[in-house]
């Protein structure tokens, strides 16, 4: 079974709206995308996960059960990629980062933070970000 975490996440924006519409808002993606995203995903299961009418979208008994066993999984790998991601931001506030522009004339006197390195047309801009 190949599935992906963005057809997991998508089942579970859905089964929470209870809604494709306001599930794919969410994803920043048209709702007909968002619907087959969860029809590829119910073929690769072998089952519906929904049922949908107009009106409402329901959770089968088979989506239900999905959703309690992968609600841990998702949470942690959330939690654990944000860990992670603040681990990573924690350990790079202590380098700088330097942004390069070329330019056709000299800007640099007249903004804070930004020293040029040569004079004249085309000379090269470095900001040092913090």
């Amino acid at each position: 079974m190949d599935f992906s975490s963005r057809q997991l996440r998508a089942f579970h924006l859905v089964a929470r709206h209870r809604s494709f519409a306001r599930a794919a808002e969410e994803l920043l993606i048209t709702p007909s995308g968002l619907s087959v995203l969860i029809r590829e995903l119910e073929r690769q299961l072998g089952f519906r996960l929904f049922d949908r009418t107009t009106r409402q979208v329901m959770l089968t008994a088979f989506g239900s059960e999905l959703i309690a066993v992968t609600e841990p999984s998702l949470s942690s790998l959330d939690a654990a990629m944000s860990r992670i991601e603040q681990s990573a931001k924690v350990e790079n506030d202590g380098s700088r980062s330097e942004l390069h522009l070329a330019c056709s004339e000299c800007p640099c006197a007249c903004h804070q933070g930004i020293s040029c390195e040569a004079s004249g047309p085309a000379c090269s801009i470095i900001r040092r970000l913090a």
